[in-house]
C-alpha cells in the first residue's frame, strides 16, 4: 500500500545533495516518489510499505550523511528552524569576518600600500607575521568544523560535493602553509631570511564567503514559511458557537459540523458552511479576489477566512478542520512550493564529477612529479596548486554575483526578486497571468459615469445621491462620497436615513434642487432595481433607464439608480477601473511575443469589460483560488512558461503554482510572500520590465560560468605541472592562488556591467 509522507530533511549542505538523496531514493525498490526541496529543507516520500519501510529508508539514507526530522513539519516549525539556523549562521559569519579581515590585511597589507608596523611585516619578520596568520586562519576554521566534518565524512562515503572540496581546499591551503611557516621556524638559518609563501587568508576568506551564502539562504527559507504561516493566521483562534440557547467561545479545533456559528461585524469566519435567515455583508476578497463585499442570505455558502463587514451572520458549520477552503488553499501553496526544486545550477550538475576529478588530479599530479624523480616538496606544490586554484571561488561567483547585481539594479527600479532561481526562471516565461482586482484595476470602487434627467446637472445628480450616502458604509456608498469630495460637491442635507440592506439607502429632508415648489420634504433613494420598486418608482417610469443601467453593466460597471419622490432623476456608474500604466504593460508584453491572460473570480461581463480596455485576449473568469491555480497548471502542462500576477489571498496558489509568481508590495501580505518577485511601488510596468532584466542577468550567467569553466579547463593542468612537458614553469601555490583571484575577478567584473546594461523592454 503507497504512502504519501513529508519529513524535515537534514543534512543538506548544497542543491547537489538534493540531488544525490533523490538519486539514493530512485534506486531504492518500493520507492516511487522522493522529490526534496532544498529551499524548504523537506523531502516528500511516496512508497510502498508492502515493500520497503520506512525504517529502511532511513538506513539508506543515514549511510550517504541525511536525516529524516519531524513528519510533515508545519509553517511554524520551518520558521523556528530557519530562525535558529540564521542564529547559527550570524554568530559564525560574525565571527569569521572578525578575525578575516585582520588576517588579509597581515596577508596583503603591505602589498596593498598599507604600512603595518615593524614586529608584524611579513618581509622583516615572516615567521611572526606568518604565526599570527596561522592563528587566525585557525580560529576561523574551528568556527567551520561542521564542513570539514560533513565535507570529509562525504569523502569517506564516497559521495563527495562542493563541501568536501572547500574542506580539502582550504585544509591544503592551511596545512602547506603551516608546513612551509614550520619549516622556517626550525630552520637552523635566520628564520626572518626573506617573505614566505603562506595560504592561511584564502583559506579564511572561502570559508566566511561560503558562511555568508548558506545565511543568505536560511533567511530566504524563512521567508517562503511566511507564506504559509500568514495563511493560517487568517483564520480566527476561536468562534462563537451557539449551545443550549447561549453564545459560547470555542476553539477553532473544537468546532464541529452542525455548530451554528455566529460572525458579528469585522470577526472574521472561522470555517466553513452554510448561512443561516438573515443578511450580511460579506468581504470575500480572500477567497475570490472580488474587491465589492457579498451579501449572504439563507443557504447562502460561506467560506473560512472571510471578513464579516456589515450584519450578524449566523451559519450551520458543514466542513471544519482540514477540510475547510482555506485549509486546501494552504496546502496547495504548500505543496505548489515544495514542488518546485531550485533551479539546478549547472556547477552543482556538474559537481558529482568535478569534486572527484579535482581530487583525481591533485593525487595523480603529486604522484607523477614523484615518479620522474621529484622531491616530496615539488610533488606537495603539485597537489596544493591543484587544489588551490580548483577551488570553486570562480565556479561559486559565475552565478551568485550575477544574482547580487541583478536583484541590485532590480531593487533600484522597485523591483524585489525573493531569490536567485525567480531571477533565472523570470527569463523563460513566455505568458503572463493577469490578477483584476488590485492588480490590473485600483482595487477600489469609483464614480465612472453620472447620467442625469434633463434639466438637472451632473453636479446636481452627485450633490443629491452623495447626500443620501452620508449615513452609509457600503463600498458604493462610499465611491459616490468619495467623488463628491474630489469635485468639491456638498451633498444635499437630509434629516434621516436608512439603509436597505442588499438595496441601497434611502433618505429624507429637504432638498430644494429636486422638490417641487408645494414639497416641503423629499424622500430620496439611491439603490438597485429592487429598491426604486419597492419605493414605489413605476415601472414605466423606470423603463428609459434601465436601458442606460444595461448598457453600463455591459461595460463591467454596477449602475445605482438615484430616484426622488417616486420618480428615478438618475443613474451614477462605480466600478473598479485599470490601475496607471496596465495598458501599456500589456502592451510591451504582447510587443515581445510574451501572451496574456485575465484570470479572475470576478464576473464574465466584468472581466470582459476590463480585458478589452486593457487589449487582453484570453479571459478566464468566476474562478476560485483551487482553480486558478488549475489553469495555471492547465498552461504549464502545454508546455508554457508561465508567470502569475496578483495581489490578494486569492491568488496565492496561483502564484506558488506558476514559474514566477509577482506580487504588488501593497496587497496581501500572503501573496506577498507567496511570490517570487514583489513589485514594491505599485506598477504594473515592473512586470515587463522583470522579465526583461531577468533575461539580461540569465546572459551574464552564463557567460560567467563560461568563464568560470575555461579557466579551470585551462588552469588545472597547468597547476599540475603540464607546462613543464614543454619545458614551460611549474606553477606555484602563490602563481595559482593569483590565478584563483584572478578568474573570480573576472566573473565579478563581468556581473558589474549588468548594472550598466540596457535591461528594460
Amino acid at each position: 500500500m503507497n504512502e504519501h509522507r513529508r519529513f524535515r530533511l537534514e543534512g543538506m549542505a548544497c542543491s547537489a545533495c538534493a540531488v544525490r538523496v533523490e538519486k539514493i531514493l530512485s534506486r531504492a525498490a518500493g520507492v516511487s516518489e522522493g522529490t526534496v526541496n532544498f529551499a524548504m529543507g523537506t523531502l516528500d516520500l511516496t512508497f510502498d510499505n508492502s515493500e520497503i519501510s520506512l525504517d529502511a529508508i532511513r538506513q539508506k539514507l543515514s549511510k550517504a550523511g541525511f536525516r529524516l526530522g519531524e513528519e510533515r513539519p508545519d509553517a511554524s516549525a520551518l520558521s523556528a528552524r530557519a530562525d535558529e539556523e540564521a542564529s547559527v549562521l550570524s554568530r559564525r559569519l560574525v565571527w569569521s569576518a572578525a578575525f578575516t579581515v585582520p588576517l588579509a590585511i597581515l596577508a596583503m597589507g603591505e602589498s596593498m600600500g598599507l604600512p603595518l608596523p615593524g614586529p608584524l611585516s611579513p618581509t622583516l619578520h615572516p615567521t611572526l607575521n606568518g604565526a599570527l596568520q596561522a592563528l587566525a586562519a585557525a580560529l576561523v576554521m574551528a568556527a567551520h568544523r561542521d564542513t570539514y566534518r560533513g565535507g570529509l565524512m562525504k569523502l569517506f562515503r564516497r559521495s563527495p560535493d562542493m563541501t568536501t572540496l572547500v574542506a580539502l581546499g582550504t585544509l591544503a591551503s592551511f596545512i602547506f602553509s603551516l608546513v612551509s611557516l614550520l619549516s622556517r621556524a626550525l630552520s637552523p638559518a635566520a628564520p626572518d631570511s626573506g617573505p614566505l609563501a603562506l595560504y592561511f587568508d584564502s583559506a579564511a576568506f572561502i570559508l566566511t564567503l561560503v558562511t555568508c551564502g548558506k545565511y543568505l539562504e536560511a533567511g530566504r527559507r524563512k521567508k517562503m514559511t511566511a507564506a504559509l504561516t500568514g495563511l493560517a493566521a487568517l483564520l480566527p483562534a476561536d468562534a462563537s458557537v451557539e449551545k443550549d440557547g447561549a453564545e459560547v467561545r470555542v476553539p477553532i479545533s473544537g468546532l464541529a459540523v452542525g455548530d451554528v456559528v455566529v460572525v458579528r461585524p469585522g470577526e472574521r469566519v472561522a470555517t466553513d458552511g452554510a448561512a443561516l435567515p438573515g443578511l450580511a455583508l460579506v468581504d470575500e476578497s480572500a477567497m475570490t479576489g472580488e474587491g465589492m463585499p457579498v451579501e449572504k442570505g439563507e443557504g447562502d455558502p460561506v467560506r473560512g477566512g472571510t471578513l464579516v463587514v456589515d450584519g450578524l451572520l449566523r451559519f450551520r458549520a458543514e466542513k471544519v478542520g482540514g477540510d475547510t477552503a482555506m485549509a486546501s488553499v494552504i496546502r496547495m501553496v504548500e505543496d505548489a512550493q515544495a514542488g518546485k526544486a531550485p533551479v539546478a545550477r549547472l556547477a552543482d550538475r556538474v559537481a558529482g564529477v568535478f569534486v572527484p576529478a579535482v581530487m583525481g588530479i591533485s593525487a595523480a599530479s603529486a604522484a607523477i612529479w614523484l615518479a620522474a624523480g621529484h622531491g616530496v616538496s615539488e610533488a606537495l606544490n603539485a597537489m596544493v596548486s591543484v587544489l588551490v586554484i580548483a577551488c570553486p571561488c570562480a565556479l561559486g561567483l559565475a552565478t551568485p554575483t550575477a544574482i547580487l547585481v541583478g536583484t541590485g539594479r532590480g531593487a533600484r527600479e522597485g523591483i524585489l526578486f525573493r531569490s536567485g532561481e525567480a531571477l533565472e526562471t523570470a527569463s523563460k516565461i513566455d505568458t503572463v497571468v493577469f490578477d483584476k482586482t488590485g492588480t490590473l484595476t485600483t482595487g477600489q470602487p469609483r464614480l465612472t459615469d453620472l447620467i442625469p434627467e434633463k434639466g438637472m446637472s451632473e453636479a446636481q445628480l452627485l450633490a443629491l445621491a452623495a447626500g443620501a450616502e452620508c449615513g452609509s458604509s457600503h463600498p458604493l456608498g462610499r465611491a459616490i462620497l468619495d467623488a463628491a469630495r474630489e469635485r468639491n460637491i456638498t451633498p444635499e442635507g437630509f434629516g434621516s436615513f436608512s439603509t436597505v440592506r442588499g438595496s441601497g439607502t434611502v433618505a429624507s429632508g429637504t432638498a430644494p434642487e429636486v422638490q417641487s415648489a408645494s414639497d416641503s420634504a423629499v424622500r430620496v433613494a439611491v439603490g438597485n432595481r429592487r429598491l426604486m420598486l419597492a419605493e414605489g418608482v413605476a415601472e414605466a417610469a423606470l423603463a428609459p433607464w434601465s436601458e442606460a443601467a444595461m448598457k453600463l453593466s455591459d461595460e463591467g460597471k454596477t449602475p445605482v439608480y438615484v430616484a426622488s419622490g417616486g420618480r428615478p432623476v438618475g443613474v451614477c456608474a462605480v466600478a473598479d477601473t485599470p490601475a496607471s500604466g496596465s495598458a501599456e504593460a500589456v502592451a510591451k508584453l504582447k510587443s515581445h511575443g510574451i501572451r496574456t491572460l485575465l484570470l479572475t473570480g470576478d464576473n464574465a461581463r466584468t472581466a470582459a469589460a476590463v480585458a478589452d480596455a486593457l487589449g487582453i485576449e484570453d479571459v478566464v473568469s468566476d474562478v476560485l483560488p483551487d482553480g486558478k491555480a488549475a489553469e495555471i497548471e492547465r498552461l504549464r502542462r502545454e508546455g508554457r512558461r508561465v508567470a502569475m500576477v496578483g495581489d490578494g489571498i486569492n491568488d496565492a496558489p496561483a502564484l506558488a503554482a506558476a514559474d514566477v509568481g509577482i506580487a504588488l508590495a501593497d496587497g496581501m501580505d500572503i501573496a506577498v510572500e507567496a511570490a517570487d518577485v514583489v513589485l514594491v511601488r505599485h506598477d504594473i510596468l515592473g512586470v515587463p520590465a522583470a522579465i526583461a532584466l531577468s533575461r539580461a542577468a540569465l546572459r551574464t550567467i552564463r557567460q560567467n560560468l563560461f568563464f568560470a569553466f575555461v579557466y579551470n579547463a585551462l588552469a588545472i593542468p597547468a597547476a599540475a605541472g603540464v607546462l613543464t612537458v614543454w619545458g614551460g614553469p611549474a606553477m606555484s601555490p602563490t602563481l595559482a592562488a593569483l590565478c584563483m583571484s584572478l578568474s573570480s575577478l573576472s566573473v565579478v567584473t563581468n556581473a558589474l556591467w549588468l548594472a550598466r546594461r540596457k535591461a528594460f523592454l
